[in-house]
């Protein structure tokens, strides 16, 4: 939509001063809304200088090489049509701004981090001659000092390396075996911004709940023990009620060891509570054992079921914990040894680098007088933290996202880190006008967003996400 005027829901958000979210749904143009806001911010104005003087005093961050090249090439081109119609003081000052966009700080979320590590080594920790490892770079030197790891610790008989090579394999089938599991599962505590540290504090926090655990248990148990116990000791003598009470004797017998408060683990198995809900279905009890035990499709539930698998995970957790601690610790002596850098640290240690030194995030601040971010629906926790850091009361965040597009869950982004700060900033502008698709298929995402996403297609404030409207007309049939 570059060669057209902005629709006046646009300008609103390209004009818009101070912080500000806009939830841009697909095909608004949002990339030209970034690229005209960015402009915007540089424009002279009759009553005075721009709001900003210099484009090195801008931030603008995506999630991907692509998109950063995209926004670069939007920003060029808009600016060619402000030179072609600019004269006098004007174009020299549009000339200028041609000439600082160079350098200009259009960048991945990765690469801006890599660039603050750089220029202050000394604060972060890090050798200033780190190699920087791109992602496909990354995953493969994770895995393979993953791997180097694991199989040392198997080879001294490590309990939970052996189980977890046992079960997983290796590196077996699609998910990469027990080096996949672990290499997800330490990638899944550097995107929440947690350590081993936190790893083992949670796993203690587990552990401490062990006696209460074990006391429902024992109550549920008990209570089991006794509704059975009642309903076939006043029930008819009927041959399904004798076959009950053939069968009910060893169950009773286990139901009471627990009650006295005998180990759990030992007693009880996945097997034999299917066994005790088909007994208890066939006593026609489950009504009123259902909080106790009850078997839900393929899946068992209530108190018993539940705290059973929560005693019986303790001591597989406890050595997994133990596992993934030593594992990172490895993975990072490893990286400091070799002078590397993974991608993903790259996050990591610029939200470190901000929270433990602020003198650096304050020099940024002085530096920056704007930071605009596209896709934040895609971001996690981490990259909104040192977004945030960045974002002094003096710097204005522009930021732009649309719930429906967040797709990245599997890397770790969390959709609601939008709707937090978009709430945080007192609402959202919207941009709700499609260019790109026929009114069938708009009319198909409305039906489905308001389905998944329980709000009316027809409410004038979806609250949570925005109606898509075409801006053509077209002859196809309606889905509904």
């Amino acid at each position: 939509m570059s060669d057209r005027e902005p629709t006046p829901e646009q300008w609103r958000a390209i004009r818009a001063e101070g912080s500000v979210a806009v939830r841009a749904g697909a095909g608004s143009g949002k990339t030209t809304v970034l690229a005209h806001h960015f402009l915007y911010l540089l424009r002279p104005r009759p009553e005075g200088p721009p709001l900003i003087d210099e484009v090195g005093r801008i931030l603008a961050i995506t999630f991907t090489e692509k998109a950063a090249a995209e926004m670069k090439q939007k920003i060029h081109t808009l600016l060619a049509v402000e030179l072609g119609r600019a004269t006098g003081t004007e174009r020299r000052h549009w000339e200028r701004v041609r000439r600082e966009l160079l350098a200009a700080r259009v960048s991945t979320i990765h690469a801006f981090c890599a660039r603050l590590l750089r220029e202050n080594p000394l604060e972060a920790g890090i050798d200033p001659r780190a190699t920087i490892l791109d992602e496909h770079e990354s995953q493969a030197y994770v895995e393979a000092a993953v791997e180097e790891e694991l199989v040392a610790r198997v080879r001294r008989g490590d309990p939970a390396g052996r189980e977890l090579v046992q079960r997983h394999g290796l590196r077996r089938g699609r998910q990469g075996g027990a080096v996949g599991v672990c290499v997800r599962l330490l990638a899944s505590l550097g995107r929440t911004g947690r350590d081993g540290v936190w790893l083992a504090a949670a796993m203690e926090h587990q552990e401490a709940l062990a006696p209460v655990a074990t006391a429902a248990l024992r109550e549920a148990a008990e209570r089991i023990a006794a509704r059975l116990r009642s309903a076939l000791g006043a029930a008819r003598d009927t041959p399904t009620v004798a076959r009950l009470r053939a069968a009910w004797p060893p169950y009773e017998a286990m139901l009471e060891e627990i009650g006295r408060g005998g180990a759990a683990a030992p007693v009880l198995e996945t097997g034999r509570l299917e066994d005790l809900c088909r007994l208890l279905g066939a006593a026609r009890l489950t009504g009123t054992v259902r909080d106790d035990l009850a078997y839900d499709g393929p899946r068992l539930r209530g108190v018993l079921a539940e705290e059973y698998g929560f005693l019986a995970a303790l001591a597989p957790a406890r050595r997994l914990t133990e596992l993934l601690v030593a594992l990172g610790a490895a993975l990072r002596e490893r990286k400091r040894v070799d002078g590397v850098l993974a991608f993903d640290d790259l996050i990591a240690e610029a939200r470190a680098l901000l929270a433990d030194h602020p003198a650096v995030g304050a020099r940024c601040a002085r530096e920056l007088r704007a930071i605009l971010v596209d896709e934040f629906q895609d971001t996690d926790a981490v990259q909104a933290e040192v977004i945030e850091r960045l974002a002094s009361p003096g710097v204005p965040l522009f930021v732009v996202g649309d719930e429906k597009q967040s797709i990245y869950g599997f890397r770790g982004a969390d959709v609601t880190v939008f709707r937090r700060a978009w709430e945080r900033l007192g609402g959202a502008l919207p941009l709700g006008r499609n260019f790109r698709s026929q009114p069938a298929i708009l009319d198909f995402v409305n039906g489905l967003a308001a389905g998944t996403m329980r709000v009316p297609a027809t409410s004038p404030h979806p609250g949570r996400w925005t109606v898509l409207a075409t801006s053509r007309s077209c002859s196809a049939p309606s889905t509904r």
